[in-house]
């Protein structure tokens, strides 16, 4: 498994010491049935300025590398966060290369303005957009959003104040939420276009894939770390399961996936801003998933009836990790996008 260094152990501590202040697992608990965006802690998220990790302080940013954005998202995975943070961290990359958005991308760092980024299909007439985007997870917490058109190569910021704005959202299973973003008739410039925005749309769209492959691994490390604590003390004729080496196997192999997959997140992370970027975020993100979905189910098994539950955590995060992969048309289409 990949070593942490003393500053990516400082931000994994640190994530776990502000997720836990702030409520865990028994947030969203409390939260899941009203699919609504918790700007309170949204805004303490933005003031620990993970938000602008990977943009430079000169810009407002931390100045932080991928990887360090990696190990904080395998953290807040371990604590369920909802929030659609890989998102906005990726929609940093486009509001820092562009300097007609500088107010939005200070906006964004401070968390006053939650941005995010969406593909879509965008017909222009007269200077007013239509169309649709892609599915966006955690569209109803998006105050403005980044809408690439990868056919004309053109980019849009759109508000959702905006008129012909509709947010056509649903619930997801994790306490989330998931649309399409609409427009009819939209009154908003193209604030780029060309090769340009070509390049910012990978860039943006693989920095999202791998924040949410580390999110995957997280929670397969965290659903793992779960199942051995209860092995351990449970026992069944005088003896602790983990003490059954069938059981060990089992567990075993659940470890061999979730640090297979850690290993080749990492691994992604050097290819980033090479020519096999895009590749390696696309494998990073369908090894997670499988090594997540994986972990999760066995977690549920080595609980024997308490792990189908609503009680027991593990099935949270199993929510979780399917909400995760559903977002991208599930396992599947990535290894199709891998193939192609």
């Amino acid at each position: 498994m990949p070593v942490w260094s003393e500053q990516e152990r400082m931000i994994a501590d640190s994530a776990a010491d502000f997720f836990k202040a702030h409520g865990s697992t028994d947030r969203i608990r409390r939260r899941r049935d009203l699919h609504e965006h918790d700007r309170e802690t949204w805004q303490s998220i933005a003031d620990q300025g993970w938000i602008g990790m990977l943009i430079s302080e000169s810009e407002g940013g931390l100045g932080l590398d991928l990887r360090e954005a990696l190990v904080l998202m395998q953290q807040t995975s371990r604590f369920l966060t909802i929030e659609p943070l890989a998102g906005a961290i990726a929609a940093g990359q486009a509001l820092v290369a562009l300097p007609s958005l500088r107010k939005v991308k200070a906006e964004a760092i401070s968390g006053t303005c939650l941005v995010l980024p969406a593909w879509g299909t965008i017909a222009q007439d007269g200077g007013k957009l239509s169309g649709h985007s892609q599915p966006l997870p955690g569209l109803r917490a998006a105050d403005s959003v980044l809408l690439f058109d990868d056919k004309s190569q053109g980019m849009f910021l759109v508000n959702r104040s905006m008129k012909g704005i509709v947010m056509d959202a649903a619930p997801t299973i994790d306490g989330g939420n998931i649309g399409r973003l609409v427009l009819r008739d939209v009154q908003a410039e193209q604030i780029a276009t060309g090769a340009s925005v070509r390049n910012l749309s990978r860039t943006v769209k693989d920095t999202r894939l791998i924040l949410e492959a580390a999110e995957l691994v997280g929670i397969g490390g965290e659903v793992l770390g779960r199942a051995r604590a209860y092995l351990e003390t449970r026992k069944q004729f005088g003896v602790a399961l983990a003490s059954l080496q069938a059981v060990q196997q089992r567990i075993a192999s659940v470890h061999v996936q979730v640090a297979a997959a850690e290993a080749l997140l990492f691994e992604a992370a050097r290819a980033f801003e090479g020519s096999k970027q895009s590749f390696a975020a696309r494998a990073a993100f369908y090894r997670a998933g499988q090594a997540a979905h994986f972990a999760c189910r066995e977690a549920i098994q080595f609980h024997g009836a308490v792990g189908f539950t609503d009680e027991l955590d593990v099935g949270l995060y199993l929510k979780r990790c399917l909400a995760i992969t559903a977002a991208q048309g599930g396992l599947e289409a990535v290894r199709s996008g891998i193939a192609n």
